[in-house]
């Protein structure tokens, strides 16, 4: 195995801009949760719980 490869646990969403795992776990988050990517900044709101699913939040202009 290559020092590359991430082993991450399902209960961990990865962001879907950056795909680096966020700082929470599934257990923890409720649908309406914004969280923000540590990584890339990117701000990310939760829609669905089963499976988790994220939509990032775009800026309004």
């Amino acid at each position: 195995m290559s020092n590359k490869t991430k082993i991450i646990s399902k209960n961990i969403p990865i962001c879907p801009d950056c795909k680096e795992p966020l700082d929470v776990t599934a257990v923890s988050l409720e649908v309406g949760d914004v969280v923000e990517c540590r990584v890339c900044g990117t701000e990310v709101e939760v829609v669905s719980l089963n499976p988790v699913k994220l939509k990032i939040i775009e800026e309004e202009k």
